[in-house]
């Protein structure tokens, strides 16, 4: 796909998922029923797998910008796995195809909803989307609460901070500054106890911006240097 040869990437990936699928049925699916430990851990092993390369099924089709197509296939994969956790992947999904490149907010909210409702949803992805549409529609409390979730689950450190610091500006928004200052010194602090000079442009912006917005709160000309000389250096490269 960095060649942006969507077509030929399609066939690979189709043949991922056909082949991970076989994988799923001959090896984890007859053993489900037993609820061994294993099983169970194998099962959330293979959601994972095919949920990544369903995601790499959208990278093609959104090359192609042919979402009608990736509905069609996401149907045909619901019946890959017998699990609610991956009906609802494929829910999300189904989605985010609906949203195509325009990702209006009256679809948005509109589609969502068929994944609600979210008080034990432990998939990040469907957290996230949940939260892009009605994040501020939500009562402070809910709104916080989902974030934390959202935080305990994340495993990556640059969305671990980005989230920390949307639950921040909550705090800031209704005038406590002290605890948005203190959420975000945290979050910096977290991130960069990680090897986050090797991270992504994506993990360097989150960084940046949220040095940039501790620099306001604490009225910190050397943050704000800071932030400026971190958003050049990713500019320069």
């Amino acid at each position: 796909m960095i060649k942006k040869d969507y077509r030929t990437a399609l066939k690979y990936v189709r043949l991922g998922i056909t082949n991970y699928t076989i994988l799923h049925k001959t090896n984890t699916a007859p053993y489900i029923p037993s609820k061994n430990e294993s099983v169970i851990w194998l099962l959330d092993i293979d959601i994972k797998a095919l949920s990544e390369l369903t995601e790499s099924l959208l990278d093609c089709y959104r090359g192609l910008n042919d979402y009608q197509s990736f509905e069609y296939d996401l149907e045909r994969l619901r019946g890959n796995i017998s699990d609610v956790r991956w009906q609802r992947k494929i829910t999300y999904f189904q989605v985010i195809a609906s949203l195509g490149n325009h990702w209006s907010e009256t679809v948005g909210k509109k589609e969502v909803k068929k994944l609600m409702p979210l008080d034990e949803e432990n998939d990040t992805d469907i957290i996230q989307l949940y939260l892009h549409f009605f994040s501020d529609d939500l009562p402070l409390k809910k709104s916080i609460d989902i974030l934390d979730r959202l935080i305990s689950l994340i495993e990556k450190p640059s969305e671990k901070l980005q989230y920390t610091v949307v639950k921040a500006i909550k705090y800031l928004c209704i005038g406590d500054k002290s605890e948005s200052e203190k959420l975000i010194e945290k979050a910096i602090n977290n991130y960069e106890s990680t090897d986050w000079s090797s991270d992504n442009s994506y993990g360097h912006i989150q960084h940046a911006r949220a040095i940039s917005l501790l620099a306001d709160l604490q009225h910190s000309a050397k943050l704000k240097a800071q932030s400026i000389q971190e958003f050049e250096s990713l500019l320069n490269n």
